[in-house]
C-alpha cells in the first residue's frame, strides 16, 4: 500500500484508478491539494473523491524551500512567547489589583462631584477637583505594558501559522490575522483561536490545547468586567474578587506554553523527515 497525492493533471484520471492500474491501491488523505480543474486554486479531497470547495493557493504554499530556516524561526519566537506569557500573566495580575482599588475610588469620586455640583449656587459655586492623574494613568500603564508583552506572543503565532500553511495544512484564516484577530472588536472573540487551532493537523489531537487555551483567555476578559463592576459598589469585595481571579492569567500562561510546545513538536514533525 502506498500513500499518493491526488493527481494535479487534469489530462489524468483520479489518482485511485491511477494507483488500480499500477497494480496497488492508493491511500490519499483528506485536505488540500492543487486544483487538476483549474490553475492557481486549491480544492479538498475528501478521501475519496473531489469536493465543491475550492480556495487560491496562497503565497508560499508547499513545503518550504528551507524547513531548517522556518522552524529555527519558529522555536525562536516560541521560546520567547513561552516566557512571555508568564510575564502577561504577572501584568494582568496586578492589572486586576490596580482596577479593583483605583476604579472604585474613581467612580466614587465622581458620584461625590455630581453631587456637589447639584448643590452647588452661586454664592458656594462648585469646584471641580478632579480625579487624580496618576490613578488614571496607572491603569493606562499596565495596559500598554500588557500589549506590548502580547506583540511577542503574537509574533508567534504569525510564524507558526505562515509556516503551517507553507506545509499544506488547511486553515481557515491568512496568518497576519495572529495580529488583526485580537485587536478587531467582534472577529476577535473567535479569529485568534481559529488561527491557533489550524496550527495543527485537522486529526491532531493537541487541536485540544488551542480551544483550552483560548477559553482562558477570554475569561481574563470577562474578570476585568466583573472586577469593575464590584469595585463600584465595594472596593475591599472587588479586591477579594481579583485575588481570586489571579489563578485565571496564570492557568492561560501555562495552557499557552503547553500548547507552543506541542505547535513546535507537530511542525518538526511535519518538516523533518
Amino acid at each position: 500500500m502506498s500513500t499518493l497525492q491526488p493527481c494535479a493533471d487534469k489530462r489524468t484520471e483520479c489518482c485511485t484508478g491511477l494507483a488500480h492500474r499500477m497494480g496497488h491501491t492508493a491511500v490519499v488523505k483528506p485536505d488540500w491539494y492543487p486544483d487538476p480543474y483549474a490553475s492557481g486554486m486549491l480544492r479538498w479531497w475528501d478521501g475519496s473523491a473531489w469536493t465543491a470547495d475550492v480556495r487560491p493557493i496562497p503565497v508560499g504554499w508547499g513545503v518550504p524551500a528551507d524547513p531548517g530556516a522556518d522552524l529555527a524561526e519558529e522555536r525562536k519566537w516560541a521560546a520567547r512567547a513561552s516566557m512571555m506569557v508568564f510575564v502577561s500573566a504577572a501584568i494582568l495580575a496586578v492589572e486586576y489589583l490596580v482596577i479593583a482599588t483605583v476604579f472604585g475610588h474613581l467612580v466614587h469620586t465622581l458620584v461625590r462631584e455630581v453631587r456637589d455640583a447639584t448643590r452647588a449656587t452661586a454664592a458656594q459655586p462648585h469646584v471641580f477637583r478632579g480625579f487624580g492623574i496618576g490613578q488614571t494613568l496607572l491603569i493606562d500603564l499596565s495596559g500598554l505594558v500588557a500589549l506590548g508583552v502580547q506583540v511577542i506572543f503574537m509574533t508567534w503565532l504569525y510564524q507558526a501559522a505562515t509556516i503551517s500553511r507553507r506545509a499544506g495544512l488547511p486553515a481557515r484564516r491568512e496568518p497576519v490575522w495572529a495580529f488583526v484577530g485580537f485587536l478587531v472588536p467582534i472577529v476577535s472573540i473567535w479569529f485568534p483561536y481559529q488561527v491557533a487551532a489550524d496550527l495543527f493537523a485537522p486529526d491532531d489531537s493537541n487541536r485540544r490545547l488551542a480551544g483550552r487555551w483560548w477559553g482562558l483567555y477570554l475569561s481574563q476578559g470577562f474578570a476585568v468586567m466583573l472586577i469593575l463592576i464590584i469595585a463600584a459598589i465595594s472596593t475591599p469585595v472587588a479586591v477579594i474578587v481579583a485575588l481570586a481571579c489571579t489563578v485565571l492569567p496564570i492557568m492561560t500562561a501555562m495552557t499557552a506554553r503547553a500548547m507552543i510546545a506541542a505547535v513546535g513538536h507537530a511542525h518538526s514533525r511535519l518538516l523533518v523527515p
